[in-house]
Order: C-alpha cells, then sequence, then structure tokens
C-alpha cells in the first residue's frame, strides 16, 4: 500500500472513530427522546463498522510491511504495538454490547479509550513519515563532500522507516557500492519516500558499510529481509553509487 493510501486511510480511520464516539456520547448522555436514540444507535452502528473494517485493513497492511523486517525502530514498536492494543478492547467492547446489557454503563469508557488508542497510533505513524517529508530536499544544496555526513542523518529517519541500524551494521563490509545501490533500490520499492534522498544515502553507505573494490565476499548479496541471496534489483545508470545531484534517482526508480 502506498504512503498516501496509507495517510487517506488513517483519516478516515479516526473520522469513523470520532463519529462512533460522538453518537455514543450522545446515546448514554443526551437527551434525546426513543426516536432520537434509535436514530443515534443506528449512525453509532454504521460508524463503529466503518472503523473495524478500516482497522483491519490497516492491521493487515502494518504486518504485511514489519513481516520479515527484523528488528524495529522505538517509534516503528510504538506504533506497531498501539495498533495491536486496539484489537482485543474492539472485542471486549463488542461482546459487552451484545451480550451483558448490565455492563453497559462502562461501555462510554472502551468507546473513548479506543478512539485515544486509533488517533495514537496514526500520529505515531503519521509524523515519522512528515518529518522524513520536510527534510528530504534539505541535502540538494549540500557540497559534494559532505554529502555522506547528510545521508547519515537521513538514514537516521528514512531507513528506520522499516527496520533498525543494526541490519546496517550486520552488512558492513559485505557489499560493495553497486551491492548497496542494490538493496537501496529494493528498499525504496517498500518506502517510496527513500526515492528523494537516494543520493546522500547511498554516499554515506559507501563511505561507512561498503567493501572496497574487489574485495566484497562472493555471493555477499543479501535480500531485503537480512538474509543472503541474490541481488535481483536492477542497477541504475551512474553505476548504483548514487552521488548524481538533482532528485537522486536512477533505474528503474524513475
Amino acid at each position: 500500500m502506498s504512503a498516501t493510501a496509507h495517510l487517506v486511510l488513517g483519516a478516515l480511520f479516526l473520522v469513523a472513530g470520532a463519529y462512533a464516539t460522538w453518537t455514543m456520547l450522545e446515546l448514554f448522555g443526551g437527551q434525546a427522546g426513543a426516536e432520537g436514540k434509535d436514530r443515534a444507535t443506528t449512525r453509532h452502528r454504521w460508524a463503529g463498522r466503518a472503523f473495524g473494517v478500516l482497522y483491519a485493513v490497516l492491521l493487515v497492511s502494518m504486518l504485511l510491511k514489519v513481516r520479515g523486517a527484523g528488528g524495529l525502530g522505538a517509534t516503528q514498536a510504538l506504533h506497531a504495538m498501539l495498533g495491536l492494543a486496539i484489537a482485543p478492547l474492539l472485542l471486549v467492547k463488542l461482546v459487552i454490547a451484545r451480550r451483558h446489557k448490565s455492563l453497559h454503563r462502562i461501555l462510554p469508557g472502551f468507546g473513548i479509550t479506543l478512539f485515544l488508542l486509533a488517533f495514537t497510533t496514526v500520529a505515531t505513524g503519521a509524523l515519522p513519515r512528515w518529518q522524513r517529508s520536510s527534510t528530504a530536499k534539505a541535502w540538494e544544496s549540500v557540497p559534494e563532500g559532505d554529502l555522506a555526513t547528510v545521508g547519515e542523518r537521513l538514514g537516521q529517519t528514512h531507513c528506520t522507516a522499516c527496520h533498525d541500524l543494526g541490519r546496517v551494521e550486520a552488512r558492513k563490509g559485505r557489499l560493495d557500492a553497486n551491492g548497496w545501490a542494490q538493496v537501496f533500490d529494493r528498499m525504496a520499492k517498500r518506502e517510496p519516500s527513500l526515492r528523494d534522498v537516494r543520493g546522500p544515502i547511498l554516499a554515506w553507505l559507501e563511505r561507512d558499510y561498503a567493501a572496497a573494490a574487489g574485495t566484497a565476499p562472493a555471493g555477499g548479496g543479501t535480500d531485503d529481509r537480512g538474509g543472503r541471496g541474490t541481488d535481483d534489483a536492477p542497477g541504475d545508470d551512474d553505476g548504483g553509487r548514487g552521488r548524481g545531484r538533482g532528485r537522486g534517482r536512477g533505474g528503474d526508480d524513475r
């Protein structure tokens, strides 16, 4: 799922949650008559269904993204844990609503807690994306000699979108510059925001982690889950070093 689609679904998820919470408060605290409560109940049910469907879609998308990603950064781990915490609370709320009428008085607390969890989950996913987007263009005016230094800073925010930097450390000296370019291009297919910072990040990887030309271990390429494999992603037209200026994009990612 693209980053834009993920953000749109996250926004709709929050809207559905907010509306479901509002109609629930109307039901339990409002002064509407029987007819008004019936309408509020219907609206609450439809909002709750939309909330549940959107949650399921976002949860599957998150699980697919973190599957095989290795260690997660602190923000990504928090985002995942908050997202998973919604599931049992939502299930308990449904069971109480359907089968335990004597406990209906505690449903508003469940609803408010679910909305707060949903808001925090979406925020911890959206804010890092906004941060990466706001810093992606800053490197374009950087002198060539400082490109790797800028790439090191960008790697702290962009590479950790999918994994911690321990996976990069584990490959130190096992890939040459072209091998890192191939790994990067595969990562950019998962996280499109990486394409805007290709040049500086590859300059950093080449400076600090690449094997000297001709010294990389035979078959030293690794797949994008950290295992040993074949680098089947195409290189770019500048030898994969990513030192081209401008947007820093290359190869098939144009």
